[in-house]
């Protein structure tokens, strides 16, 4: 998991290559809502052997193809980001510093995730 800091007036999708740098894989597929249509992000994708799971936006010419079904699932991302924005120092913002938002938002985001992978007893 990686996030970036930015300012509150930058897009989300101008972080989204820095972003999958080091994780994106040959095979993997990258879920994405419709802001992340750009051809820079699809043409990054493809390089890195990996399938773009994007909706085309409603005013492009030609549309690429993708997976619906599998589409659907990027509720559970939305869903992610909704808890972490129940942690008040997160959506508030507390802290001066980027680095000590940013090591709060890690914290946080590990609390979030921990019980899906405690094991069952």
């Amino acid at each position: 998991m990686r996030f970036i800091i930015t300012a509150g007036t930058a897009h989300d999708s101008t972080q989204a290559i820095p972003l999958m740098k080091h994780i994106i894989r040959k095979g993997m597929r990258v879920l994405g809502d419709r802001a992340y249509d750009a051809a820079k992000i699809l043409v990054y994708i493809a390089a890195n052997y990996a399938k773009a799971v994007i909706p085309p936006r409603k005013n492009k010419t030609y549309k690429q193809k993708y997976n619906k079904a599998l589409y659907k699932n990027r509720n559970q991302i939305e869903r992610f980001f909704q808890r972490l924005k129940n942690f008040r120092r997160v959506a508030t913002r507390y802290d001066k510093l980027p680095g000590s938002f940013l090591s709060f938002v890690y914290i946080a985001a590990v609390l979030i995730a921990l019980p899906k992978f405690t094991p069952f007893v």
